[in-house]
């Protein structure tokens, strides 16, 4: 529909459907702005421009997340998505090795889980320091909760996208003190406070997350090009824009990510698959207060290297 529609851009993708959409975008020539990396093709197809480090950069940085507060033996606790499960684990494993944690068996958890009990069991064997937990909707309440319950304090990781206000409303105090890499920096950055502020005013409902950041971005950056595009003179099509977006060179997004290059290679992480188009690997750190995602800095932390 979009090439039908002569779409001058695809903005913000974030999926498991990218191997089918992107090859048509290619072939119509057409930008895919801020797409997140999920599957390797993000980060291969010619028209793709990922903004974030993604799910690699995201389950890099959560056992980094709960190192830095001195858990040194960790677990996984993970929802059972077959492929998508291992290629979390694949990076998990990666930053656990590069950071010299120790990690236990991870838990899968069954998309349809309903008695959290053995999987709390199983998770709190051997007492580890700290846990990462990556699982999709209200279950993940349900589990931080009874681990809670059951006595665990470990310290705790999960992402941004999987804690929904209704997910930390629900938590209560159980929430707070969980620490949680985000992709961007969309609280103190000047292009962060320009995004909140524009969600409080049209979109007040809506979780303010990184993915929903990540929207908004890539967004911004299209308009932004398109803006250069037509103030020079050149047509504001698919061509151009696609021309535009292969020549950026330290482009500034507003203190979002750190700035941007897009010409030439981009910079080489150490990663357990191939990252050709990765061109921001960095993570902000955020950590859950008084009910609250807080960022707690505004530097960008590399994931891939040791810290």
């Amino acid at each position: 529909d979009a090439v039908e529609a002569g779409a001058v851009a695809s903005v913000g993708f974030n999926g498991t459907t990218g191997a089918n959409l992107l090859p048509i975008l290619e072939g119509a020539g057409i930008p895919a702005v801020g797409t997140v990396p999920v599957s390797p093709v993000e980060t291969s197809s010619p028209v793709s421009f990922p903004l974030t480090s993604g799910v690699p950069g995201a389950f890099e940085a959560l056992p980094i997340a709960i190192g830095d507060e001195g858990a040194q033996t960790q677990a996984l606790v993970i929802t059972d998505l077959g492929a998508a499960a291992a290629a979390a684990q694949l990076f998990v494993d990666d930053s656990v090795e590069r950071q010299g944690y120790e990690l236990g068996e991870s838990i899968l958890v069954p998309p349809d889980q309903t008695d959290f009990a053995p999987i709390v069991a199983s998770a709190t064997q051997g007492d580890p320091e700290g846990m990462s937990i990556f699982i999709i909707g209200e279950a993940a309440a349900t589990f931080i909760r009874q681990l809670r319950q059951s006595g665990y304090d470990g310290v705790l990781s999960s992402g941004s996208p999987f804690l929904t206000p209704s997910i930390i409303d629900a938590l209560g105090d159980d929430a707070n003190g969980i620490q949680v890499p985000s992709l961007l920096s969309w609280q103190k950055s000047k292009g962060g406070k320009q995004f909140l502020k524009e969600m409080k005013k049209y979109a007040e409902d809506e979780a303010t997350t990184d993915l929903a950041a990540n929207y908004w971005l890539s967004t911004w950056v299209v308009g932004d090009q398109l803006t250069d595009i037509i103030a020079a003179g050149e047509t504001p099509d698919a061509a151009t824009l696609l021309g535009r977006m292969n020549q950026l060179e330290n482009y500034k997004t507003k203190g979002m990510t750190p700035p941007i290059t897009t010409t030439g290679s981009a910079p080489a992480v150490d990663s357990p698959i191939p990252l050709e188009r990765f061109y921001n690997p960095t993570v902000v750190r955020f950590e859950i207060t008084d009910g609250e995602l807080v960022q707690r800095s505004k530097e960008f932390v590399n994931p891939f290297e040791v810290q």
